[in-house]
């Protein structure tokens, strides 16, 4: 099967050109046949995968008429063409719409569809986000017909989104952060790879979820009342207008959104779109791979086997590459990969242990990181 991920290998240009021969002009959802085909290298089973696809076209013939007076794939498509920054900014308002939907007990679908589309939708926007951070064009060619599109509003500007959205589109970051390039003798981080090799057996699947969910529970959120913990987060709502972030409790405590600054200060979150809240590590996951190298055994074996991959390929960039190494190396090494779960294991405890987690201003962040 030729799915999404091999595409990734060859650069955006061939993804791109194959997402316009199969849907510019055909029928909805943007990309359908390879958002199935990237679910299915993702370990969904085809049954599965094809159920999500039909929830994303129920979405389309259902709801999206009733919420929005344009065609939502016509917008994602001029957005992925000329703007992909808006379509990330897109995707969530129409999530939030769904939720926000979903709570009204709208007649459009009954309350288990709405549980099952709006979960597509999520899996839709990874897919969607995987696409648009695959793209190499500069800033400058996609940005000058930026004002020429014009994104949906729901309710007055406002994107929400409750605690299980947030921890999906967080874990989904956390989950495709992978580091695989860096000073020699630095081993890697492929978390993706990671993640494939725990859920050969429903044990190491059940710890890796386990290791996710702490770190996803443990991230730091700094407000104006006090510093909270993501799980204490109800909803964080975002107005798409101002860029003011508010964050209620889980006891009912509204309160603003704060970040750091590069410089250490602590200024109100900025962000018309959740894309523009980034999560900071402390100290950088670069850093813990170099100081602790010596400690991560399992990590260190396994980014042996990484480069003897991308010297046999001719990776040059494995960085940009990491879900088609990921694919690659698992279906050459399964069996051998296994046998490295204890050290891994242990290597992610010590990781998890030595980092610190905070939403922070991705602008902010990247001035951070580039000091």
């Amino acid at each position: 099967m030729k799915g999404f991920a091999d595409y990734i290998i060859v650069g955006y240009d061939e993804i791109q050109r194959e997402f316009e021969r199969e849907v510019f002009g055909v029928e909805a959802p943007l990309g359908g046949k390879l958002f199935k085909e990237w679910l299915m290298q993702e370990g969904l089973g085809e049954r599965t995968a094809a159920s999500y696809l039909s929830n994303i076209k129920r979405l389309d013939k259902d709801l999206f008429p009733e919420i929005m007076d344009v065609d939502f794939f016509y917008v994602l498509k001029e957005c992925m063409e000329k703007a992909p920054d808006k379509a990330m900014e897109l995707m969530e308002r129409v999530q939030s719409a769904i939720k926000r939907e979903q709570k009204r007990n709208n007649p459009a679908m009954p309350k288990r569809a709405f549980n099952d589309c709006h979960s597509a939708f999520v899996r839709y926007m990874d897919f969607i986000n995987l696409l648009i951070d695959a793209d190499i064009r500069q800033p400058s060619e996609v940005s000058k017909d930026e004002e020429t599109i014009e994104i949906p509003q729901f309710e007055d500007g406002h994107v929400f989104f409750d605690n299980d959205t947030l921890s999906l589109r967080f874990r989904f970051r956390l989950a495709t952060q992978d580091r695989l390039t860096g000073s020699e003798g630095k081993v890697f981080y492929p978390i993706r790879l990671i993640e494939r090799i725990f859920a050969v057996n429903d044990e190491d699947k059940r710890y890796m979820n386990r290791w996710f969910t702490h770190s996803l529970k443990c991230i730091d959120v700094l407000t104006d009342k006090k510093k909270l913990k993501l799980r204490d987060v109800e909803t964080l709502d975002i107005d798409t207008n101002s860029g003011k972030v508010l964050v209620t409790t889980r006891d009912g405590i509204s309160a603003t959104l704060l970040t750091h600054t590069a410089a250490g200060e602590t200024v109100p979150m900025n962000a018309k779109s959740l894309k523009y809240i980034s999560i900071d590590h402390s100290p950088a996951i670069h850093n813990i791979l170099i100081d602790k190298a010596d400690q991560l055994q399992g990590l260190a074996k396994l980014t042996a086997i990484i480069k003897d991959y991308v010297k046999a390929k001719k990776i040059k960039q494995p960085e940009r590459s990491a879900s088609v190494i990921s694919t690659g190396i698992f279906k050459q090494k399964k069996d051998e990969l296994v046998t490295l779960i204890p050290e891994l294991k242990k290597d992610l405890e010590l990781i998890q242990r030595c980092i610190n987690l905070e939403l922070m201003d991705r602008r902010e962040n990247t001035r951070k990181h580039a000091k």
